[in-house]
């Protein structure tokens, strides 16, 4: 699961990417719970 959601620092943004094309970006409960 870590490598559907990648998280990279730019300054003072967060960015926070869904990496999951084969399901639509659908978020799963650990997922919601990992953010």
């Amino acid at each position: 699961m870590t490598d559907h959601i990648l998280v990279e620092r730019q300054g003072a943004v967060q960015i926070i990417r869904i990496n999951r094309p084969d399901k639509k970006n659908a978020l799963t409960r650990a997922m919601y719970a990992k953010m």
